[in-house]
């Protein structure tokens, strides 16, 4: 049987402990243009923060030019930011 390798590159570009807004402006400069995928963490970034900062982090995720995937750990009872995950 031959093995098969497949390359993969990770960057890790967390910023923890804060806000969205206004660094979720800004993504491509903090992940580069080819990002795949995206993270989002209530517990890391979101504990003050509006859904509205929350919802321009989601915008600017979904119009990067790759179109990365978007994994979002979302804890909170907040019914806006979890309307809008689902829609």
């Amino acid at each position: 049987m031959t093995k098969r390798y497949i390359h993969i590159e990770v960057s890790n570009a967390a910023i923890g402990e804060v806000s969205s807004f206004p660094y979720g402006w800004c993504l491509s400069n903090h992940l580069g243009k080819d990002a795949n995928v995206v993270s989002w963490d209530n517990e890391m970034s979101q504990r003050i923060d509006s859904p509205s900062a929350f919802e321009s982090y989601v915008r600017n995720v979904i119009s990067m030019e790759q179109s990365p995937m978007l994994i979002v750990r979302e804890t909170s009872k907040n019914p806006d930011r979890n309307k809008m995950l689902q829609q």
